[in-house]
């Protein structure tokens, strides 16, 4: 027997990683709306299965080092201030 997963909640379950997928599918557990869902999630993460989630405890923000900027450069001295802390390569208008 597998686990049943609600028609309500089967997109944000197929959004999980398949590992993680496979997991809930082995726990032979009846998941019928999100809370269900999180709560099984939240198990899981806590005991030993987390090993083949990324390590993310060391992140300090959604856009560091990803080359994103909150808003871009205004002039030649912002571009060159934003440069200085990381190597940001600007489109050219076409």
């Amino acid at each position: 027997m597998s686990s049943y997963i609600s028609p309500a909640i089967r997109n944000h379950f197929e959004l999980l990683p398949i590992d993680l997928k496979n997991k809930i599918l082995s726990l032979n557990i009846r998941l019928e709306n999100l809370q269900d869902l999180t709560k099984t999630l939240e198990s899981i993460t806590s005991e030993e299965y987390v090993s083949y989630l990324p390590d993310v405890s060391n992140i300090s923000s959604a856009t560091e080092c990803t080359g994103l900027m909150q808003t871009p450069p205004l002039n030649e001295e912002e571009y060159e201030s934003y440069q200085e802390i990381y190597h940001i390569e600007i489109p050219k208008e076409k």
